[in-house]
């Protein structure tokens, strides 16, 4: 089976996120760099930049389609 090496970081424009996908790059690594404004992502060459909203279904499908591997580096609220 073909895998895409795809690697997603869930909440990138934090500074988590950011650091993360900064080492992950240093690495060589295929990136998408997923947040809830594009404008906010990090500038990493050859990575893809995808806004979408995690809370919703479509918005999931969109930040994961294609990815091997996903890591959630997003803040979660507290209830």
């Amino acid at each position: 089976m073909e895998t895409s090496n795809l690697i997603a970081i869930l909440g990138a424009a934090g500074a988590t996120g950011q650091a993360v996908s900064q080492e992950l790059a240093a690495r060589g690594a295929r990136l998408r760099l997923v947040g809830r404004r594009a404008g906010r992502l990090p500038d990493i060459a050859g990575a893809e930049r995808v806004e979408a909203d995690l809370e919703t279904p479509d918005g999931a499908r969109k930040a994961l389609a294609g990815v091997e591997t996903a890591v959630l580096t997003l803040g979660l609220p507290y209830d």
